[in-house]
């Protein structure tokens, strides 16, 4: 609120007018909120705001897992960072442990991601292993996420979703079909669509 007040005086016996004003701020700290994400999602800080994400055991293709995560108010999530990359992986591990699930195969030792393949990489060597893909939620940039597992993405164009692998021996090996070649705990693989597998929801803090 402004508030003036008039100040009188004489100044070689002129009589001047001078306005003092002043601004009174309200006490009441007008800062914006810190925003957060629910109980039981992960925050992750990025330059472009907080996003929120969270594993869900619901097996389903990759149709089935956008329905799930709507259902949160969320979408698929992409991964900004190694650390983001890791903590989702490690997340989906301790879902498995919670649920018994502590097999070398299964559908739930991957969870799909937010991606998707470029139109215009149908197939390996079209375009680099960093810009296949890209993210599809909105929110996520950057390609510090998209660390794949060796070889891959090694295609077919059909090959047109991302799922992140999960170790659940404690080894550095997320599939059966990984011991012939290098998939770590947290690595990507490109793969079906029709495929089956854990979701990663995100959103934005609120």
């Amino acid at each position: 609120m402004k508030l003036s007040s008039l100040v009188f005086g004489t100044l070689f016996g002129i009589t001047v007018v001078l306005a003092n004003s002043q601004y009174s701020q309200n006490e009441e700290d007008c800062s914006e909120e810190a925003k957060t994400c629910q109980e039981g999602w992960l925050a992750f800080n990025r330059p472009q705001g907080t996003w929120c994400v969270k594993v869900f055991p619901n097996v389903s293709n990759i149709w089935g897992a956008e329905e799930v995560c709507k259902a949160e108010g969320a979408t698929l999530t992409g991964v900004q960072s190694t650390e983001e990359r890791i903590m989702i992986a490690d997340a989906g591990r301790e879902l498995n442990l919670k649920l018994g699930n502590v097999t070398l195969e299964g559908s739930r030792l991957s969870v799909w991601l937010g991606a998707r393949r470029r139109a215009e990489c149908p197939n390996k060597g079209d375009c680099s292993a960093l810009t296949q893909f890209l993210w599809t939620d909105k929110h996520t940039n950057g390609t510090e996420g998209f660390v794949w597992s060796e070889t891959n993405p090694s295609g077919p164009a059909s090959q047109k979703c991302a799922q992140l692998l999960i170790a659940m021996d404690q080894k550095r090996l997320a599939r059966d079909w990984c011991r012939k070649i290098l998939c770590p705990h947290g690595s990507l693989d490109d793969t079906y669509c029709e495929n089956k597998q854990m979701v990663a929801c995100g959103k934005e803090a609120i």
